[in-house]
């Protein structure tokens, strides 16, 4: 058996059901690999990332999805792009398999704030602070403070 990790986003739960998004972490191969299993066939374009996880190591992989695409992190390092082929509105589950020992972390989120944002939390040590951006890279706005 080859070593890898599938996250599915399914939509149903059929054998044949659709996967609107397939990751498959191949340790063996070095390779993310993506695609899309829709009407009973996969995708003749899969797509193929460098890994940027090692076996028997703690990993994070995040998943953005931002103008049809979905952007994936690997270790808070963006590993790439792929873009959206199917919509998402009837995924019903997502499914994790493969050779892992645990999961620890599952987050699902995601909501878009106002700019600027203001919040009053209590920062204390044990507590976690998650800030997730999409910067423009422009600099349209300079606050100054004149005193």
């Amino acid at each position: 058996m080859k070593a890898k990790i599938d996250i599915n986003f399914h939509n149903g739960s059929g054998r044949n059901a659709d996967l609107p998004l397939h990751i498959s972490i191949r340790f063996d191969e070095g390779k993310i690999v993506f695609n899309t299993f829709s009407k009973g066939s996969w995708n003749n374009s899969e797509q193929r990332l460098k890994n940027y996880f090692k076996p028997n190591t703690e990993m994070d992989m995040r998943i953005r999805i931002i103008n049809n695409k979905y952007q994936i992190f690997a270790n808070r390092v963006e590993a790439g792009t792929f873009e959206q082929r199917a919509p998402l509105s009837g995924v019903d589950h997502i499914s994790i398999i493969g050779d892992l020992v645990n999961l620890r972390l599952f987050h699902y989120g995601g909501r878009v704030f106002p700019v600027p944002y203001v919040a009053i939390a209590e920062v204390v040590p044990g507590k976690r602070l998650d800030i997730s951006v999409l910067p423009t890279g422009k600099n349209d706005s300079v606050q100054k403070n004149s005193n």
